[in-house]
């Protein structure tokens, strides 16, 4: 049985704030899309445009810009369990549980390359990629 309502019956009031406040959450979540997008063409042109200047870094607005590149490692989908063996085989199985950490398998992908101790056999295993960032603090430069 369908109740009738009127319009000023609690009922009515709280399901149009409901729906006024889910509708605000969607527009606000497209926003955010859109912002991530353009805060990231930013980036990168910025990023871009001081490595090409040959700029450290610099202080405007109370914020000091500087250029980084960060690097992430993670096992690819298809070699999960070679990845796990290969990491339990050469004394680094604390880092395996269900999943292996990413930042801790990031540290220890750059600890290996930067020591040219990075094996072929476990590099195949990864993908690796870098991103280019924006490091923005406020303060003092």
């Amino acid at each position: 049985m369908e109740a009738t309502v009127q319009q000023q019956n609690p009922i009515v009031e709280l399901a149009n704030r409901l729906i006024t406040i889910r509708d605000e959450k969607e527009a606000l979540s497209e926003r955010e899309k859109e912002l991530n997008k353009l805060e990231e063409e930013t980036e990168r042109q910025l990023f871009e445009l001081m490595i090409s200047e040959d700029l450290e870094k610099f202080t405007y607005a109370g914020r000091t810009f500087r250029p980084e590149v960060k690097t992430y490692a993670s096992i690819r989908a298809e070699c999960k369990e070679e990845a796990f063996a290969w990491l339990k085989e050469n004394g680094y199985g604390d880092l395996v549980k269900e999943q292996v950490n990413a930042q801790s398998l990031t540290s220890l992908y750059k600890e290996l390359d930067e020591n040219g101790e990075l094996p072929e056999e476990f590099a195949q295993l990864l993908n690796v990629y870098q991103k280019q960032k924006i490091a923005v603090r406020r303060g003092r430069g």
